[in-house]
């Protein structure tokens, strides 16, 4: 653990990396963290495991992306199946604005229920994007303290 992110508010960093995530019916409860930290005693160590931590992370991104645009399909799918109920009561004289039709639609428990879940695999695909771009970070910065590494067992 750094200083910097000892530095943040304890409870913050309890829901930040508090990374729960279901992906087909199987939950990930996993602290990122320890994959992102870096330890200049053990570069060797953790170049080598890095290929493995970052493909998981892509995987794991790559499946919430791909969640995420089920959940959108369904929300369309929804959406449709109630503007075919507003198209049966217009068809039986109900007036309707283009407004009353959104408003419908805004208001179905199962449409919003769908975009709720929405909203929460964005937030995942976000944390996960940002998961595996510390990553690449991470990967540069342990080719580069390696050479220093190595320099400096050179000019000893």
């Amino acid at each position: 653990m750094n200083k910097w992110w000892e530095s943040i508010d304890e409870d913050l960093r309890h829901i930040i990396v508090k990374l729960r995530i279901k992906l087909s019916g199987k939950e990930i409860n996993k602290n990122w963290t320890e994959d992102l930290s870096l330890d200049y005693e053990n570069l060797d160590e953790d170049m080598e495991k890095m290929p493995s931590v970052f493909s998981f992370w892509s995987a794991v991104l790559a499946e919430a992306r791909r969640e995420k645009n089920i959940l959108e399909m369904k929300i369309d799918i929804r959406r449709s199946k109630v503007m075919e109920s507003i198209k049966s009561l217009i068809k039986e004289g109900v007036k309707m604005t283009n407004q009353d039709k959104d408003d419908l639609v805004n208001v179905d428990s199962d449409y919003v229920k769908l975009k709720t879940e929405l909203i929460n695999v964005d937030t995942t695909v976000s944390k996960l994007f940002g998961i595996v771009d510390a990553l690449r970070i991470k990967a540069d910065n342990l080719r580069s303290f390696s050479s220093m590494k190595r320099a400096e067992l050179q000019n000893s």
